[in-house]
């Protein structure tokens, strides 16, 4: 090589290194605060899960994490703000089922958004495994002799849920698919109330979290039948689960996770489910999730949006399958 090729060859280098310069000098995120979106008022289950959360994330993430609570259009609102914020890691919302999959699914006027499109799935924090109820004035004791009594009388016994197109509507659609048992939907403003009206008589089934049933079964007004779990819980080892109790493949739960805006750069998503695998394995939240009957998600974000893509599939055929329209 001649003395001037090498001088030609020095200043090109010279010349590309100020170019990628930039491209090695990316600022560590975050370098601002974080804001949590949660589509709910303060005070229910999502947003006392998310506080949880945002308590043992914030001091791993080094910046202030803050909730905004933006209810409104069945915690739609939320979703429609972080799905049009910047991809750039400053916003991420906290999300239940209902607003991912169902209301999508069942009222896309309201929806406005296609989540599958839309958000990214980030990290699984939650599952709340549903239980099956029954009203402690019916003869029976166990899941099997409910459904004898249902199969006795098609029709004739009543169920409640939150509203239609609800998880708790739409769950007791999949158990009567699991079992060919017939029942007549009584929809209600809340899942509370039709757990009243159960503990009460008036109707004979609802399927809540383990967290809301505890009382009235304590005060023996309703009976557990069995958890939608993949496992019994801890907080109640006494209940066996729907496969147990003789009805197989009927695992449901009101889970909950992190979403961003599609376009999140993998390093910002891989450190965020990371951190969110950590709070979830920090005492705070174990102890808190144990207490409650609630179960910590994978944390993971692939694993995350397989189970995000599973559950919207698993669901649209129960809703076709009943004919569930909700507008």
């Amino acid at each position: 090589m001649t003395a001037t090729s090498g001088r030609i060859g020095r200043r090109t280098l010279a010349g590309l290194l100020p170019l990628a310069a930039p491209a090695l000098a990316q600022p560590a995120w975050p370098d601002r605060p974080v804001r949590l979106l949660v589509g709910f008022a303060p005070g229910g289950t999502a947003d006392v899960i998310a506080r949880l959360l945002a308590g043992a994330l914030q001091p791993r993430l080094g910046q202030p994490l803050v909730i905004e609570n933006r209810s409104g259009a069945a915690g739609m609102l939320a979703l429609q703000q972080a799905a049009h914020a910047a991809p750039d890691g400053a916003t991420f919302a906290y999300a239940n089922i209902g607003q991912v999959v169902l209301t999508p699914l069942l009222q896309p006027r309201i929806a406005a958004l296609d989540p599958a499109r839309e958000l990214l799935p980030v990290a699984h924090a939650v599952n709340i495994p549903f239980c099956i109820g029954c009203s402690a004035a019916l003869p029976c004791t166990t899941l099997a002799e409910f459904l004898a009594l249902a199969r006795a009388q098609p029709g004739a016994m009543n169920y409640g849920s939150s509203g239609v197109g609800q998880m708790t509507h739409v769950a007791v659609e999949l158990l009567r698919a699991r079992t060919g048992i017939e029942l007549t939907h009584v929809p209600f403003r809340s899942g509370a109330q039709a757990v009243q009206e159960m503990a009460a008589g008036r109707i004979q089934l609802a399927m809540e979290a383990l967290s809301v049933l505890r009382g009235p079964a304590e005060a023996g007004q309703v009976r557990i039948l069995a958890i939608a779990g993949a496992s019994r819980s801890s907080q109640a080892p006494e209940v066996p689960t729907a496969a147990e109790a003789g009805v197989a493949d009927f695992v449901v739960s009101g889970w909950q996770g992190f979403f961003a805006p599609t376009g999140l750069p993998t390093p910002i998503l891989t450190r965020f489910a990371g951190l969110v695998r950590e709070a979830l394995d920090s005492p705070a939240v174990r102890n808190s999730f144990a207490q409650q009957g609630f179960e910590p998600g994978p944390g993971d974000a692939a694993a995350f949006a397989s189970f995000v893509a599973a559950e919207r599939a698993r669901w649209t055929a129960v809703v076709q399958q009943a004919g569930i329209r909700a507008e």
